[in-house]
């Protein structure tokens, strides 16, 4: 079924991340997520979190 998917056959919220990541991971995402309501933050605040994160970690001697 995933195959036969186009673009075309997705709605527009669908097409745009299918543009980012395939059609066939975002059938995946639909499948896993379908229904559900997230908030994806911004790249830059996962990446700062993760610094802060591992420089937390740090051993200090």
């Amino acid at each position: 079924m995933e195959n036969e998917i186009r673009l075309d056959d997705l709605p527009p919220t669908y097409q745009q991340i299918a543009m980012v990541i395939g059609i066939e991971n975002v059938v995946k995402l639909g499948r896993e997520l379908g229904g559900e309501q997230f908030y994806l933050p911004k790249l830059d605040v996962c990446l700062a979190f993760g610094y802060v994160r591992s420089s937390k970690n740090t051993d200090v001697k």
